[in-house]
């Protein structure tokens, strides 16, 4: 489903209010590929 007006996709945002004021929190949903193995001769030039 793509994001509705207002959203950006990648991330959540949160507004919290109360007496004291506002806070305001956004958290980010990241993902992270298979690790790849290198070698020091496969940096070497």
């Amino acid at each position: 489903m793509p994001p509705s007006a207002g959203q950006c996709g990648f991330a959540v945002s949160l507004l919290l209010r109360s007496s004291y004021g506002e806070l305001r929190l956004m958290a980010t949903v990241t993902t992270f590929a298979t690790a790849i193995d290198v070698t020091p001769a496969e940096l070497k030039p």
